[in-house]
C-alpha cells in the first residue's frame, strides 16, 4: 500500500470533548501531555517498510490526521483535517544515529498538525547471536488517544507490517506486493468505523438499577468533598532519611536476569525505567489476590502505596492524604471499532498513611472501591467538572487547572498488552513475532502533570510483571527515582516472603 503523502482536506470540523480541551490547556513545554510507547524488537527490521506500514495506519484514524484549531467560545476547541506531511510524522533520519535528545517529544503537537511521530533507533548486534536490536517509539499526545486506543492504533501498525512482509515473502514483484498489502488493508480497514467518532464524547453513564438518582448525586457530591480535601503528598516530599545514604531502604536489585528482580533503565533516555518480576514472584501474587477475592491489579497498588507510605515523615502526615488517579475506561461497547481517541474519566482513590501501612486490609478493599468507581461511573465526574470549567472564560479555566493538583501519582494496568491488540501477532517457539523480527518488550506511561509527579504502569509480558515508572525529573532527580523504586521493589519482596511463609498477621 503506498498512501500518498497529504490526506484531502475535509471541511467538517468536530468539536473538542471535554477531556480533549483539558489535555491541549493543560499541555505546555515543561509538562507535556504526551506519553510514549517503546517497542523492544530483535532481528531483521525493514525500516522503510515499517515507516510505509506506519503511514498506512495513520490514515485510518481521522484524530491522527487533524489540526486541533481554538475557537473563541465553547469548546474552546475543535478538529480539523488538514494535509499531512509525512516528514512531520516520522523521523525519516538514519536509525543508527543514537537515542533521542531530551525535546524531541515537543516535536507533537496537535495544534501544529502533529498528534503522534515514529521513530526507529538501530541499537546495534547482539553480542550473543550478532542480531539487530532496535527500540522501535510512537509518541502519541494524550488528547488524541489514551492508552488502551494507542495500543489497538500499534496493532494497526504491526499488523500492516506482518502483511508487507508476508506479501514480500509470497512475491518478487513489487505490483504483486502492492496489490496484496491493499486488498488486506481494505479487509482489515471494515473492523473500524470512522463515524463513531462523531459520537465520541457520549460515554457511558449508566447507572446501576435501583440507584435512584437521587441517591446518586449525593453520593457524587460526596465524593467531590473528598477530593477537594485530600491534600495529596507529593512524591517530591519522598526522600531517604539522609542524603546519598538509603540505610534500611537500601535494596539489591539484579541486573543480570538471574534474580526475582530487575531494574531496567534500558528506555532512560525516553524518561521511562522499569521493574521487571520473575514468573514465579508473578504467580505467587496472582494465586494470592484471586484466593482473597481480589486482583493483582488491586495487590499491586496496596504493595505500591505501603512502599511510598512507609517513608512519609513529619507533621504533614496527618493532614495530607496518598491519593491515586485511576484512569477509567469510559467508551460504550460497539459492534465495530471505533478510531483512536481518547474515551477515558479519572477516578481517585484516597488513603491516609496509616491506611496504607496495612497493606492486606488496603487491598481487599481496593476491589470495593473500583467495583464502585465503575458500577458508579465515578471517572465521569471529572469529565463533567471539565465540561463546566471548559464554559469558563479562558483565563479563569487556566487558573483553576493550574491551581487543581489532585493526585499523588497515576496508576494505569492494562494486563497484557498483547490482548489490547485487535489484529493477533503471531507467537510460536515462545516468541513473538512482526515479520522476521522478535517483539521482546513494550514500554509506556502515562504523563505527569504539575503535582502528579510519578506515573506508572502495570503489565504483565510473559507471566512476568513489569511496572513502568515515568518521574517528573524536574523535582525528582535519577537517585531519588532509583531509591523510589527500589522501594517498591523492597516491598513487593517483602509480601511475597510474608505469603510464602504463611504469615496470617493480616488476615
Amino acid at each position: 500500500m503506498h498512501p500518498s503523502d497529504s490526506q484531502s482536506t475535509n471541511d467538517q470540523a468536530m468539536p473538542a470533548t471535554p477531556f480533549e480541551w483539558y489535555m491541549l490547556t493543560d499541555d505546555s513545554a515543561e509538562h507535556p501531555m504526551t506519553f510514549i510507547l517503546c517497542f523492544a524488537i530483535r532481528g531483521a527490521l525493514d525500516v522503510a517498510m515499517f515507516q510505509q506500514a506506519f503511514w498506512a495506519a495513520v490514515h485510518r484514524h481521522p484524530l491522527l490526521t487533524s489540526k486541533a484549531v481554538a475557537t473563541s467560545a465553547w469548546p474552546r476547541y475543535e478538529w480539523r483535517q488538514q494535509h499531512v506531511v509525512r516528514s512531520a510524522m516520522m523521523d525519516e533520519r538514519d536509525p543508527a544515529k543514537g537515542l533521542p535528545s531530551q525535546l524531541e517529544h515537543q516535536a507533537v503537537d496537535p495544534r501544529s498538525g502533529v498528534a503522534c511521530r515514529l521513530r526507529i533507533y538501530d541499537e546495534g548486534l547482539s553480542e550473543e547471536e550478532s542480531e539487530g536490536i532496535w527500540t522501535v517509539t510512537i509518541d502519541v499526545h494524550h488528547a488524541v488517544s489514551d492508552g488502551l486506543r494507542a495500543l489497538e492504533f500499534c496493532s494497526d501498525v504491526f499488523a500492516q507490517y506482518d502483511q508487507l512482509c508476508k506479501a514480500e515473502v509470497a512475491t518478487e514483484t513489487c505490483g504483486n506486493q502492492t496489490g496484496k498489502s491493499e486488498r488486506l488493508a481494505r479487509a482489515s480497514r471494515r473492523e473500524i468505523d470512522p463515524q463513531l467518532l462523531v459520537d465520541r464524547g457520549v460515554m457511558d453513564r449508566r447507572i446501576p438499577h435501583p440507584v435512584s438518582r437521587g441517591t446518586a448525586i449525593r453520593f457524587l457530591a460526596w465524593e467531590l468533598v473528598k477530593f477537594v480535601l485530600a491534600f495529596p503528598v507529593r512524591m517530591s516530599r519522598v526522600r531517604p532519611r539522609r542524603k546519598g545514604h538509603q540505610g534500611e531502604d537500601g535494596i539489591e536489585i539484579h541486573a543480570d536476569g538471574r534474580g526475582s528482580v530487575r531494574d531496567v533503565t534500558r528506555w532512560e533516555d525516553f524518561g521511562l525505567t522499569s521493574l521487571e518480576f520473575s514468573p514465579d514472584i508473578t504467580m505467587t501474587l496472582r494465586e494470592y489476590a484471586q484466593k482473597h477475592g481480589g486482583s493483582l491489579n488491586d495487590l499491586l497498588l496496596a504493595v505500591t502505596m505501603r512502599a511510598f507510605a512507609r517513608q512519609q515523615r513529619g507533621w504533614f502526615k496527618r493532614v495530607r492524604s496518598w491519593v491515586v488517579v485511576l484512569p477509567v475506561n469510559m467508551i460504550r461497547a460497539t459492534k465495530q471499532r471505533s478510531p483512536c481517541h481518547n474515551g477515558i474519566g479519572y477516578a481517585f482513590l484516597r488513603r491516609k498513611r496509616d491506611q496504607c501501612m496495612d497493606w492486606f486490609k488496603n487491598f481487599t478493599t481496593f476491589k470495593t472501591d473500583i467495583d464502585a468507581i465503575q458500577d458508579w461511573k465515578l471517572a465521569g465526574l471529572f469529565v463533567d467538572a471539565l465540561d463546566r470549567l471548559q464554559r469558563l472564560p479562558r483565563w479563569l479555566a487556566k487558573i483553576v487547572l493550574w491551581g487543581s493538583r489532585p493526585g499523588t501519582f497515576v496508576w494505569s494496568y492494562v494486563g497484557n498488552p498483547l490482548r489490547r491488540f485487535p489484529a493477533r501477532l503471531t507467537e510460536t517457539g515462545g516468541n513473538i513475532w512482526l515479520g522476521g523480527a522478535k517483539l521482546e518488550g513494550l514500554s509506556a506511561a502515562p504523563p505527569t502533570r504539575p503535582g502528579t509527579e510519578l506515573a506508572i504502569l502495570a503489565t504483565l509480558w510473559q507471566d512476568s510483571i513489569r511496572l513502568y515508572f515515568r518521574f517528573d525529573e524536574r523535582k525528582i532527580p535519577a537517585e531519588q527515582a532509583k531509591w523510589l523504586r527500589h522501594l517498591v521493589a523492597k516491598e513487593v519482596l517483602a509480601v511475597v516472603e510474608s505469603i510464602r511463609a504463611e504469615d496470617t498477621f493480616h488476615r
